[in-house]
């Protein structure tokens, strides 16, 4: 027998209290005479030593009552003796094999660290009752119900994982495991992890709350400080008279102030370095521009690297890989959308004279109850996308937009006709408009000259260029009755303002495409822009005329889909590509593109066939990230998820467990409410 609180039973020296009460408390008694005294002393002493009897028997009871109850709160506890065959203990090794694990700062390796503490944990373990699962963080088990020698043997199998980190499968397997187990069995789960935010991210997406016998963890690298800057995203800004211009984004993964050098190599061209320095978690964007004229056609692929020099503590987020193509369709198919043909009148007018002569734009016209069936189909068909308005037909079509944007598509949206809110905010919240309307205002007002951008300086894939050419019209001229205060985000371009809450035109840029907001009707209803020849210039600064290039980056979790050029490939069903191991894999050809799924190595990944189409591989974002979560945040994390049989909530980074003891308390408390009522009946025997 033992105690979990043994302090407790301290308590039971208030047994004295009850003694005391009974030596200053005894009956006396008033000698009176009687003239027959020599029959009474005899039943005096018979009533006195029955009376005595009864007072030790209470003293005896609450006395007792006393030391119960400090045994109750002290926890007493019987160990079981079980058969070592009628129970086992089952342990779930979950191991982060995430690629932040990969990280060395001076002599400590962190997938060293993570190794030797697993199997420390298994050796530590009972060999005759434990069962043991293994689970890696983005591989899955690695094995399941092994003895300690096979769980050993898996660490032979472990390697880095190239996808994002999930538990989806831990928990499923927990609960069946839970479903199945013995009434005599105990299961626990030990994490060793560095506990990075995207870990926590993971275990904290989980909803369900599981009930063990013990949860521990180890945090391996908590009293390290590793360096760290990662290329995070890179992208085209533009291409124009041989000059490929990017952005990156650079954050500091690391725990300490780093500086590096950042260079964009395409082919044998290379940028200018730039310094870049940064402290920890902040971030920052670069422009880099590289001259590959003479070496690049419409439809050729031109591969690019960003990289970061010199190396850090984790070297694989040091480079970010994306592949260039030209649009080798110089031809711009444009899509007109809105309520009725009628009001989209002037704005087919407007295109046709500006591109109509040219051959290199094709005009499409089409009502949103034409265009509503296969919609996310029928937007491939287009470079450009003009909607009248936003209306309820746009609900639920925001990640359609979006995947259309980032592919190099153009959304211009006019904010007239039936405007609905809930349809603008889930675009707006999404990322796809550029700024969200709130307040309508009918009030007549004269858009002011060009002569500042509103917000920001981003003006990624928009022609700028072409602003001087609009700033020479007298947009102020144009009179408007009816437009919406809008609101809008750092990374949105603002232009013309009419009050200072609202502006004409609002674009942002996505990837490889960007959306703009014309904050007035399609037609002449809220001005008279559309009627002006300013609109020629504004079309041309939301369409563009430059040839249009698209990049091809995806990260290791994600399917790769590359175009599928020739008439040849398109018509096969599936096709090869070679991956950075120069591994071969088999990948399907749909709807004119090679699709291959994830996960993938990160690299480089290539077609076969000829034209060669490359993607670039990365590490899924946020997995390099090697600034630690605290340590009470990790345990509540687990606390929240992760609650013990007996009622208790504990996580330490040395280990917890549930021992195999038969708790007592509802013996006690039967116990003591029997000697209670039994020193009531005393009590009341007394008195009579």
């Amino acid at each position: 027998m033992g105690f979990t609180q043994i302090i407790f039973l301290l308590a039971s020296a208030a047994i004295a209290g009850p003694i005391l009460a009974h030596l200053f408390n005894r009956a006396k008694f008033r000698r009176v005479p009687f003239t027959m005294v020599q029959f009474l002393q005899l039943t005096q002493k018979q009533t006195q030593s029955r009376r005595r009897l009864r007072e030790f028997l209470i003293l005896l009871l609450r006395c007792t009552i006393i030391l119960l109850i400090a045994v109750l709160f002290a926890g007493p506890v019987m160990k079981k003796q079980a058969d070592v065959e009628s129970w086992r203990q089952i342990h779930y090794l979950v191991l982060d094999d995430s690629v932040s694990m990969l990280c060395k700062e001076g002599g400590y390796d962190f997938w060293q660290q993570m190794e030797t503490a697993g199997k420390k944990y298994i050796k530590n373990c009972d060999p005759a009752r434990s069962v043991f699962n293994v689970y890696t963080m983005t591989g899955g088990f690695l094995g399941k119900n092994m003895t300690a020698p096979a769980a050993l043997h898996t660490f032979d199998q472990l390697k880095p994982g190239t996808g994002a980190s999930k538990m989806n499968g831990l928990i499923a397997d927990i609960n069946k495991t839970i479903e199945h187990k013995g009434g005599d069995d105990t299961l626990g789960i030990h994490i060793v992890s560095d506990f990075t935010p995207m870990f926590a991210d993971v275990l904290g997406q989980q909803s369900q709350q599981i009930s063990v016998d013990s949860i521990t963890y180890q945090v391996i690298g908590k009293d390290v400080e590793p360096d760290n800057l990662a290329v995070t995203d890179a992208h085209v800004v533009r291409y124009s008279e041989g000059i490929l211009t990017l952005s990156a984004r650079v954050a500091n993964y690391g725990r300490a102030v780093s500086t590096k050098l950042i260079q964009a190599r395409a082919w044998k061209h290379k940028s200018q370095e730039h310094v870049i320095k940064l402290g920890p978690s902040d971030s920052a964007q670069q422009l880099l521009e590289v001259e590959i004229e003479g070496d690049i056609e419409a439809g050729d692929f031109i591969p690019v690297e960003i990289h970061l020099t010199p190396d850090d503590s984790l070297s694989l987020d040091n480079v970010y890989r994306f592949a260039v193509v030209v649009n080798p369709d110089q031809q711009k198919n444009i899509l007109v959308a809105g309520e009725t043909e009628s009001e989209l009148f002037l704005i087919n007018k407007a295109l046709e004279s500006l591109y109509g002569r040219s051959g290199d734009h094709l005009i499409h016209t089409l009502t949103y109850s034409d265009f509503s069936n296969s919609f996310s189909r029928k937007l491939d068909m287009f470079d450009a996308v003009i909607f009248a308005s936003v209306n309820s037909f746009h609900e639920n079509k925001s990640k359609a937009l979006k995947s259309f944007i980032e592919r190099g598509g153009d959304l211009i949206f006019f904010a007239g006709g039936e405007f609905d809110k809930s349809a603008a905010e889930e675009l707006f919240s999404q990322g796809v408009i550029a700024a969200c309307p709130e307040r309508l205002e009918e009030r007549i007002a004269h858009i002011k000259p060009l002569n500042n951008l509103a917000a920001g300086s981003n003006l990624s894939n928009i022609d700028t260029e072409l602003l001087s050419v609009v700033d020479q019209y007298k947009v102020d001229q144009a009179a408007m009755w009816s437009y919406y205060n809008c609101r809008y985000s750092v990374n949105t371009a603002a232009f013309w303002e009419i009050t200072p809450q609202a502006n004409l035109l609002y674009v942002k840029a996505c990837r490889n495409g960007k959306s703009s907001f014309v904050n007035t009707s399609i037609d002449d209803s809220f001005s008279a822009l559309t009627k002006s020849p300013v609109i020629l210039s504004i079309c041309e600064l939301l369409i563009g005329t430059e040839n249009k290039v698209f990049s091809f980056d995806f990260a290791s979790d994600e399917s790769v889909v590359l175009p599928a050029f020739t008439s040849e490939m398109q018509w096969q069903e599936q096709s090869w590509l070679i991956d950075q191991d120069d591994k071969k894999i088999l990948a399907e050809v749909s709807e004119g593109c090679i699709v291959c799924p994830g996960p993938h190595s990160i690299g480089w990944i290539k077609s076969v066939s000829e034209p060669i189409c490359y993607g670039g591989i990365n590490a899924v974002d946020g997995e390099t990230n090697l600034m630690q979560i605290p340590e009470n945040q990790i345990t509540k994390l687990t606390e929240r998820h992760f609650t013990l049989n007996d009622g208790t909530q504990k996580s330490s980074s040395t280990g917890l467990s549930k021992s195999q003891n038969a708790r007592l308390d509802k013996y006690l408390i039967v116990l003591i409410l029997i000697l209670i009522f039994a020193d009531s009946a005393i009590a009341n025997r007394i008195k009579r």
